[in-house]
């Protein structure tokens, strides 16, 4: 068994709305951790079913926090406040955590007794939970490490879930912690901010998330909501690129970021936004041009490897197979895999 010298202290932080049939399980995959968090923080952000009643199943094991609905980055926020933890683990209140998340995540971060990271990630995998089934689509995302500079990646399109990583508490007070003025891409602008930093990012392939997929994590399908994501998704884009220019990105990166702005444009203006509603960007003849060729080679290399590999997962999410390691981490937790 592996032992673990100079561990951080970690506070496992999640936020919560109407989810009383499905925290219970998150809740008891920290709880059965191989390295115990110091303390695991629920914030609730107004939520109006039985999510209290069920949180206080647990005790004083979880410390419970309610909050008028302000949203998902601000609950984030809440919880960081009070954390007491060296280290951040935030987590989504509908997924589940393998057993050994945080003690591998850890590891990641020391060397020869030392702190040589400051946040550390791992692979991930999207499943669909039935009962003592837990469905999946034999692909894991997130593999393997991030190539090169990070800040270069995530302009090319690579995002890691911030639910899946471990964060130095000073990263993320830096950074001003979550963005509260966004509800869908809160957690693509801190990640962009935390790298642009340039922290010590360290990858362990041994932990595994569980993404749940269920009906009502996804986002509504009606007419307000989606132009309500279309009309986000391009805010985040024009601001991610002014930070980019404003703390001197490299060229390249800033061109490419041009480029995923003006496709960001096109796709809300699809979705029948109104154009004086998209931001103020506007974007030159070059971007626009640019933006096309990105789209059409990012839709040949999802066909080509859709004929090769058999699945349309983009290789800037390191996308890797489901191996007997991979299925033992889900046993481990009372389910079943069966590839769907």
């Amino acid at each position: 068994m592996r032992t673990y010298s100079n561990l951080p202290s970690i506070s496992v932080v999640i936020a919560t709305y109407n989810r009383a049939h499905l925290i219970g399980a998150t809740l008891d995959s920290f709880l059965r951790q191989s390295l115990p968090p110091n303390e695991i923080i629920v914030v609730d952000d107004g939520s109006t079913d039985e999510t209290e009643a069920e949180i206080a199943r647990f005790g004083s094991r979880v410390r419970y926090l309610k909050q008028s609905n302000r949203g998902p980055g601000a609950a984030r926020n809440a919880g960081l406040a009070v954390a007491s933890g060296e280290f951040i683990q935030f987590f989504d209140s509908d997924d589940l955590a393998s057993r050994n998340l945080l003690s591998a995540k850890a590891a990641a971060l020391i060397e020869n007794g030392n702190f040589v990271g400051d946040m550390a990630y791992g692979p991930w995998l999207p499943v669909w939970i039935d009962g003592e089934t837990c469905r999946h689509d034999g692909v894991v995302r997130q593999s393997r490490a991030v190539e090169g500079d990070p800040v270069a990646a995530f302009c090319r399109g690579w995002l890691v879930l911030i639910q899946n990583c471990l964060v130095r508490r000073s990263l993320l007070e830096a950074c001003g912690g979550y963005p509260t003025d966004l509800r869908t891409s809160e957690d693509k602008l801190l990640l962009l901010r935390m790298l642009q930093r340039s922290p010590r990012v360290r990858f362990t392939d041994e932990p595994l998330l569980l993404l749940r997929q269920h009906p009502e994590g996804q986002i509504s399908a009606s007419s307000k909501n989606r132009l309500e994501r279309a009309r986000e998704s391009v805010e985040f884009a024009v601001i991610a690129l002014q930070e980019l220019e404003r703390r001197g990105a490299e060229r390249e990166n800033i061109r490419r970021w041009r480029a995923h702005v003006a496709l960001a444009r096109a796709a809300a203006s699809r979705s029948g936004l109104a154009p004086q509603s998209i931001a103020v960007f506007e974007p030159g003849l070059l971007d626009i041009a640019r933006a096309r060729i990105s789209s059409f080679a990012r839709r040949a290399e999802l066909a080509l490897s859709a004929h090769a590999r058999g699945h349309r997962v983009h290789r800037t999410f390191a996308p890797g197979p489901v191996t007997p390691s991979t299925e033992a981490l889900i046993r481990e937790l009372g389910y079943e895999p069966i590839r769907k």
